[in-house]
């Protein structure tokens, strides 16, 4: 959930070695910005990594090529250090591998600049915030039909069945066991069973603490991408 108190400013590490581009973008969210943010910058990767370990930062907008360390390093390393941190790539070079291997890695965020509109960037900023993914590329439905995959497969996450993941979505809509196996066509006691296995698995107590897992994990945020674009579990 964003801060709700305008007090609270959000911190956002700009990372990028094009002098030009990171004053504007500081000009930007500077001028253009909805939401309470302060803006710290960086010229490459190291400097990048400095700065997080001095300062509470919220999340961090990376260029790919970079002096000293490429955005994908720095990135890996970010997300070993702190796996909830939030990171949005930001760069010119828009391929398949080079997007996945950033999603691979725990980010939520990939911005083709040649294919981003300045209401984008926003967009990007606070769904990401939101434990959520956004990507702009020219691979869009390439990636939607992916991130699935990459979720279930990421070695560092709880894997989850595509069941399993059915019925995560069916409970946060706060459907009922009963409506959830009407909805699946699978019995109540099948349900209740795949509902207690889950909360074993993740480690929660109750329905409650399983909802709010899946919402902090970005679980939901998968699901509903594959789910606008029909890409069937």
């Amino acid at each position: 959930m964003l801060k709700s108190n305008r007090a609270s400013q959000y911190v956002i590490l700009i990372a990028d070695d094009n002098v030009l581009i990171r004053k504007g973008l500081v000009q930007l969210f500077s001028k253009g910005s909805d939401f309470n943010a302060r803006i710290l910058e960086a010229c490459n990767g190291k400097e990048a990594l400095h700065i997080l370990s001095n300062n509470d930062i919220d999340l961090v907008i990376l260029d790919e090529r970079m002096p000293e360390m490429r955005g994908l390093e720095c990135a890996e390393i970010i997300l070993k250090v702190n796996p909830q941190m939030k990171v949005i790539a930001l760069t010119m070079y828009d391929s398949i591998p080079l997007i996945l291997n950033y999603l691979k890695l725990g980010v939520k965020g990939f911005i083709a600049k040649d294919q981003i509109e300045i209401g984008d960037l926003f967009k990007a900023v606070k769904t990401v915030l939101e434990g959520n993914y956004f990507f702009r590329s020219s691979y869009d439905p390439e990636i939607r039909e992916r991130l699935l995959e990459i979720q279930l497969t990421r070695p560092s996450s709880i894997r989850f069945s595509e069941r399993e993941l059915q019925l995560v979505m069916e409970i946060s809509k706060g459907f009922s066991n009963k409506e959830t196996a009407s909805n699946l066509g699978i019995s109540v006691r099948t349900i209740e069973t795949y509902r207690l296995d889950l909360m074993r698995k993740i480690g929660v107590k109750n329905t409650a603490e399983l909802i709010a897992y899946v919402y902090q994990n970005g679980i939901l945020g998968v699901l509903a991408t594959v789910i606008m674009t029909d890409v069937p579990l």
